[in-house]
């Protein structure tokens, strides 16, 4: 049980992906720290840099979410602007 704790905490679960975990005690079910976290970590730092904001990658057993955090509408514009997409709204 500790070990399933720490696995949520340290891999950011969300509850349906906890629930997956809970489901599955085989090895499909399994999430495995390691190379795809820290890919997944670095590729954050980099879009953190590129973007000049904080950018956070979680990765649950079946999707995934990409959250880019911005002060303003203006700040939301220029972040936009620096991944090419249009911001006429």
């Amino acid at each position: 049980m500790t070990e399933l704790a720490d696995k949520v905490i340290n891999l950011g679960l969300s509850v349906r992906a906890t629930e997956e975990l809970v489901k599955k005690p085989g090895k499909k079910g399994r999430i495995k720290p390691g190379g795809k976290q820290d890919a997944l970590k670095t590729l954050a730092e980099t879009l953190s840099d590129k973007l000049n904001t904080s950018v956070r990658i979680k990765l649950g057993l079946k999707k995934g979410t990409i959250e880019i955090d911005f002060a303003s509408v203006d700040d939301m514009k220029r972040i936009l602007n620096e991944l090419g997409q249009d911001t006429k709204f």
